[in-house]
């Protein structure tokens, strides 16, 4: 692999918040050292920016994505718990300097309240948790909000989980302004006896002129282990904007639901036909990620090989070509975006069996090998799903959450990357 240097570089101080309930945009000083990658050894994060942080509440998963006029859009959930808690809400904010500084949570950037969010897919008092949300900046330029509606109670009552429809969407027509009232999406082509409420579509995906190809999580009711449905990867396709989804394929020529009990799995389009992906290893624990391929636009699909060791316990992997990362930056058009053998990610490195970290990962070979994981933060209890984009100048931008399960914040850094 060609070295990498990585450099971080400080951001300039963030906007006031108001400081209510202890919500704050914050800076952090960081000691903690890179060294588990040669490629980054020496290096060390040195400021971070907390855009969502309280005693007690859960802020996590972010997603974002770059409008045309160039504002930043960013979703997240809030709650009071990693997964058990059935109120949680999704939230969203704005920025008009590419992430320098942002706006009010469920404000715009003119000061005006956003509306149809704060909310969830599931109606109060509900049992199903909203869990994540995930954009999507359709073809139309309309923001298509996902999120999942499931009932955890299973990870404690010892049943298996089920779900009341996993994809949940609601549409914003105008910049993020407005949202209208949650619907389930609908899937066409599905394979036999696969029902479409254990479906998500809150992993990865990119656009290829009018499609949106997306990552989703297909389970099995009839198959588990314990309390937990088994979960295999599937590539859906949407010419409609994200109402409806085509089923494309298992992301796996064995169809083998016996390999993970979870899935996740990110997913860049790498070449003329061709689709690289990145699927989480196990549901919990330490485990290699899986490495997959497509040369037809997800048709058919390479056999899984796992990543090679130093790649360590990647889950929860967005992937996107350097040239992708810039392209939707807006400062250079590049039609052929996918036209680029470096590729960078983020996601969860599961450190130890108790222990996570944000993770920085990049390939030299379109996604063939991926170098070790530069760690963003200090090890912790839980942490980094998360979403990547780049600034005008180069700077990369990485949203995640770091805290544990019963506390968590929403946390960016920036890094500046030289070949």
């Amino acid at each position: 692999m060609r070295s990498l240097a990585v450099a971080i570089v400080l951001l300039g101080l963030p906007m006031s918040a108001t400081g209510q309930d202890k919500e704050k945009i914050s800076r952090e000083e960081s000691t903690s050292k890179v060294t588990s990658s040669s490629a980054f050894e020496g290096l060390a994060v040195k400021e971070v920016l907390t855009l969502r942080a309280a005693e007690g509440r859960y802020f996590g998963r972010p997603s974002l994505r770059i409008l045309a006029d160039g504002t930043w859009v960013m979703v997240y959930v809030q709650s009071n718990h990693h997964w058990k808690d059935p109120q949680g809400q999704i939230e969203v904010m704005f920025s008009g300097d590419e992430g320098r500084t942002w706006s009010e949570p469920n404000e715009h950037l003119d000061g005006t309240p956003v509306t149809g969010l704060p909310s969830r897919p599931s109606p109060p008092g509900s049992l199903y948790d909203p869990v994540e949300p995930y954009f999507y900046l359709a073809p139309s330029g309309e923001l298509v909000l996902t999120a999942m509606s499931i009932d955890l109670t299973g990870l404690v009552e010892n049943h298996p989980l089920h779900s009341d429809g996993s994809a949940w969407i609601t549409v914003s027509a105008d910049d993020g302004r407005t949202w209208d009232a949650w619907r389930k999406v609908t899937f066409v082509g599905l394979p036999e006896a696969q029902s479409a409420d254990d479906i998500d579509l809150t992993q990865d995906s990119f656009v290829d002129g009018g499609t949106i190809y997306a990552a989703a999580r297909m389970s099995d009711k009839y198959r588990h282990v314990g309390n937990f449905n088994k979960i295999i990867a599937g590539l859906f396709k949407s010419i409609d904007n994200g109402r409806t989804w085509q089923f494309v394929n298992h992301m796996d020529p064995e169809v083998n639901w016996d390999r993970t009990l979870d899935s996740e799995t990110g997913i860049e389009r790498v070449g003329p036909s061709e689709i690289v992906a990145v699927t989480r290893g196990t549901l919990g624990g330490w485990a290699l990620p899986w490495l997959t391929r497509s040369r037809d636009m997800g048709k058919t699909w390479s056999p899984l090989v796992q990543a090679d060791k130093r790649v360590g316990s990647w889950k929860r992997a967005r992937i996107y070509t350097r040239k992708h990362l810039r392209h939707m930056s807006g400062a250079e058009n590049i039609p052929e975006w996918w036209d680029d053998n470096l590729l960078l990610g983020t996601g969860v490195d599961q450190v130890t069996e108790k222990t996570r970290n944000v993770g920085f990962w990049y390939s030299t070979d379109k996604g063939k090998s991926w170098s070790a994981p530069l760690h963003l933060d200090e090890d912790t209890g839980d942490a980094g799903y998360g979403d990547m984009r780049m600034r005008k100048n180069g700077e990369l931008v990485v949203v995640s959450y770091h805290g544990s399960h019963d506390e968590a914040a929403v946390k960016q850094y920036v890094l500046r990357m030289e070949e």
